[in-house]
């Protein structure tokens, strides 16, 4: 049980990862049609210190 419980748990850790970081990647996304739909140039973000130590 307890080996099974360690299992979930890093599997849902690394699902917590791939979850944020395509957030990221729709955000960016989203930036860009709006950017395209305003005729406004798009201003690049630089993701928080969090989002990056989950990136790497």
């Amino acid at each position: 049980v307890e080996k099974e419980f360690e299992r979930n748990e890093e599997t849902l850790t690394q699902l917590n990862s791939e979850l944020i970081r395509l957030n990221c990647e729709m955000m960016i996304h989203l930036q860009i049609v709006e950017s395209k739909s305003n005729g406004v140039p798009l201003v690049p973000v630089m993701p928080t210190r969090a989002v990056r130590a989950v990136m790497h």
